[in-house]
């Protein structure tokens, strides 16, 4: 009823049985596009973690996930989907990710659903013995978290909110002018940001200059320092000695 009186536009999730004006982006083209990414810089067992839950926007990231997967002929195993949070944790429950990691036939990287879940990753990667992003790469979602290892930064499909924020002031001016229209959904831009945490060398990173419309301020901030060499050399001790958020 409050949909009929009042304009809404819902920002990235739908509600089933909601009819609304809505912006969003491709998530499923986004799981698909980073799972490539994470294949083309010599990934072949690639696990998923993170929040998992009932919205149709985290399930089409990993059904996107599995269309890459299938696509380069790498059979999705059930044993490496290893999530961290759903709906009504408060914090990530990392147990059978950092058991998952102890196993010989571990992935060598790991697609994490959203970037917010990436800090409790990183910890159960060192927990369980690995370095980060040696032995397991790390590629995500949304690029809120501003999260580097040692001065490796984190590999995130971005999202245009500018982009965001102005289509839906536009959705909203138009449902005023006409309350009786048809509900649309409008979808913003992605732009993958390539840095260390995915395994690329450095001459693939993108560069830092990018328009300021893909970053969201202020971003959270975790630095992780432990006794690993600067990237690309080994590391023979990885336990954290701090973090910084």
């Amino acid at each position: 009823r409050l949909s009929r009186r009042m304009p809404l536009v819902m920002l990235d999730n739908g509600y089933r049985g909601l009819d609304t004006d809505r912006v969003t982006f491709d998530h499923f083209q986004v799981g698909d596009s980073v799972t490539e990414h994470l294949i083309r810089v010599g990934h072949r067992r690639i696990g998923v973690t993170g929040f998992f839950d009932m919205m149709d926007s985290t399930h089409a990231t990993f059904s996107g996930y599995m269309r890459a997967m299938f696509r380069h002929d790498l059979n999705p195993q059930s044993h490496d989907y290893v999530f961290t949070k759903t709906s009504g944790m408060e914090k990530a429950d990392t147990r059978n990710l950092v058991a998952r990691l102890r196993q010989a036939d571990r992935p060598s990287a790991l697609f994490v659903l959203q970037d917010e879940e990436v800090p409790a990753v990183v910890e159960a990667i060192h927990e369980a013995g690995l370095r980060f992003p040696y032995d397991v790469a790390v590629a995500t979602v949304g690029d809120d978290v501003d999260l580097d290892v040692d001065g490796v930064g984190l590999t995130a499909m971005a999202v245009d909110y500018t982009g965001m924020a102005e289509e839906a002031v536009r959705l909203l001016v138009r449902r005023i002018e006409d309350p009786t229209r048809t509900t649309r959904t409008k979808m913003v831009g992605t732009q993958l940001m390539v840095r260390g945490s995915c395994g690329a060398p450095q001459s693939q990173w993108t560069p830092p200059d990018l328009p300021t419309a893909f970053l969201s301020t202020p971003r959270q901030r975790y630095r992780f320092t432990s006794s690993s060499t600067p990237y690309g050399a080994s590391s023979p001790d990885p336990t954290i000695l701090a973090v910084e958020k």
